[in-house]
């Protein structure tokens, strides 16, 4: 922690992460509409979805994934000492991690043993 002043201090944080998730999507697709020359629906050969062609039927896609990744933290805070057991501080961080990059405000309060 840097001091500035009496009762205030800045500090930097750097870090590395590490990221799990886990989650699943079921819906269905309906049947109908084949796309013409003309990018209109046609004669019904095909379902709706590309992925998922059937013939004037509906089909359930049931999809489920998994994963973790790792990355940075970067970012920084500052604290505030209110007496000589109480601090109010501050931080900011950005989590830079592949496809899932986020900022994390927080406010925080801490006693002092």
């Amino acid at each position: 922690m840097f001091n500035i002043g009496d009762k205030f201090k800045v500090y930097p944080l750097v870090g590395l992460t590490y990221v799990h998730g886990h989650w699943s999507n079921k819906y269905s697709v309906g049947g109908g509409g084949n796309f013409d020359d003309n990018g209109d629906f046609g004669d019904g050969d095909w379902g709706w979805g590309a992925p998922m062609r059937k013939a004037n039927g509906e089909i359930t896609v049931k999809e489920s994934y998994n994963t973790g990744k790792f990355g940075v933290n970067l970012g920084g805070g500052a604290q505030y000492d209110l007496t000589d057991n109480l601090m109010l501080n501050f931080e900011v961080k950005y989590s830079l991690v592949s496809d899932l990059d986020q900022c994390v405000i927080s406010l925080g309060a801490a006693y002092k043993f």
